[in-house]
């Protein structure tokens, strides 16, 4: 699942692909640098957990390749061994480099996606309650029930893209959530394609309460 706030209404994708696990390589590369900073092993899994979540390696894992560097082993890949299938973590949704080719047509992003829920605000004020909320990584009250109607019993992750706000929802809602670079590329390549996954709106209704959104959020903060 990936929830973002877009003009004056909460958006949920199911998105039709593996788990979001980052790469084992990458993850212990990053246990290698944390090594290097003098960083204890508990510390490099705290610090890894709050990237990447649940996916990220098990603390005991941790302990154990900062044992191998403590010997002088750096060599992060997997060791073959006899009967091993040859299989890697392509299968995952790990830091892909061509995710924006899967969204270079409105086609082959419906192929990724499919619209799950949409809650169009009923006016500016409920939107501006909402949008100030998220910009200060805050779940407001409308946030956390359209969570309750349409997340609790899914039992995925739901991507994020304030780390913050993740957080808060794991905390009052018991939701496993997920923030880290490849979240983030994913909602840019969801933007890109806005238009298409979501039915009912038109350009025009989505680009005028935008621009009455930003104008009342900026009254707000000023």
């Amino acid at each position: 699942n990936t929830s973002d706030f877009v003009s004056a209404s909460y958006i949920f994708f199911c998105a039709k692909m593996p788990s979001f696990e980052p790469n084992k390589r990458h993850l212990r590369e990053l246990l290698t640098y944390f090594f290097n900073l003098k960083k204890s092993a508990a510390e490099a899994h705290r610090l890894l957990v709050e990237a990447y979540g649940e996916a990220a390696l098990s603390e005991t894992s941790c302990r154990k390749w900062f044992q191998k560097f403590k010997n002088g082993e750096f060599d992060v890949e997997d060791k073959e061994r006899s009967g091993r299938p040859k299989v890697l973590d392509e299968n995952k949704f790990a830091l892909s480099e061509n995710l924006h080719k899967d969204f270079e047509s409105p086609e082959a992003a419906s192929r990724l996606l499919k619209l799950t829920y949409f809650h169009k605000f009923e006016d500016t004020a409920e939107a501006l309650c909402a949008a100030t909320a998220l910009v200060n990584s805050k779940l407001s009250k409308s946030l956390k029930k359209t969570l309750r109607n349409c997340c609790i019993e899914a039992h995925e992750q739901l991507a994020v893209a304030d780390a913050k706000l993740g957080c808060a929802i794991k905390d009052k809602l018991q939701l496993s959530c997920v923030s880290n670079t490849v979240v983030q590329e994913l909602m840019r390549c969801i933007r890109s394609q806005l238009d298409s996954l979501i039915s009912g709106m038109t350009e025009k209704e989505r680009t005028a309460m935008t621009l009455g959104l930003a104008h009342s959020l900026s009254r707000s903060t000023n």
